[in-house]
């Protein structure tokens, strides 16, 4: 096999498990159809670089794209109702002034969405939460959702409303388990979802390198929101 610059992704019985569970849930297959579709010895080489991300909504393809999909209908929708509004009320009650009237969403290349933005950068503040925003959802009644405002210190204090996907957690506790490439291809898909799905709302979606990047979290937030 000739080694190009593009890099190539092996799809075990793990990849053809997760595609099959997609379209079993999606109803698209039965449940008894999922033992004689898994082959005993299965490798596909598909070019990474070829992906194309802007079809990557097609849940049969990847995980992460469920679970944009999942996120926007469960939370986003819900956090972003009347949310300019409610940065409005924000600054008057507290008397700042928030950075952009966005919602500023935070996607750390390394997937580790654990803790808060305090616990990543000394140099981020909580300070209070946008007015909650108070939905049924599923069997949770009166589910309350929360947009924490933070503040920023830099050469002067900003402030924003941000927040970094859950969602992303769950691939970071599969990198053990989970192939580098492909679980980078599904934290791609699911990026690049989220951002098709909330490309008309008052958001703006960041990816930040926490691993390799010379510029703290702080700086960075500083030096893309124009503080």
């Amino acid at each position: 096999m000739q080694h190009t610059s593009t890099r190539r992704i092996a799809v075990t019985r793990y990849n053809v498990m997760v595609r099959n569970l997609l379209l079993w849930n999606s109803g698209k297959t039965s449940s008894k159809n999922i033992q004689w579709v898994l082959p005993s010895s299965y490798f596909v080489w598909t070019d990474y670089d070829d992906v194309d991300l802007s079809s990557s909504q097609n849940m049969e393809q990847s995980i992460g794209a469920c679970w944009a999909n999942g996120a926007y209908s469960a939370f986003y929708k819900k956090i972003l109702i009347d949310i300019t509004k409610r940065m409005s009320q924000f600054e008057d009650k507290h008397r700042i002034k928030l950075l952009v009237q966005k919602l500023v969403i935070i996607c750390p290349l390394s997937c580790n969405a654990n803790g808060s933005l305090e616990g990543k950068d000394g140099n981020i503040k909580a300070e209070g939460h946008l007015e909650e925003i108070i939905e049924d959802e599923g069997a949770n009644n009166n589910r309350t959702y929360i947009t924490n405002v933070y503040k920023i210190r830099g050469p002067s204090e900003s402030y924003i409303a941000a927040e970094i996907p859950s969602p992303l957690s769950t691939l970071f506790e599969m990198r053990d388990v989970m192939d580098s490439v492909i679980l980078q291809y599904h934290r791609d898909c699911f990026i690049e979802t989220l951002r098709d799905l909330l490309k008309s709302d008052q958001c703006i979606i960041l990816e930040y390198d926490d691993l390799n990047s010379p510029e703290p979290l702080h700086s960075f937030l500083l030096s893309k929101l124009g503080g």
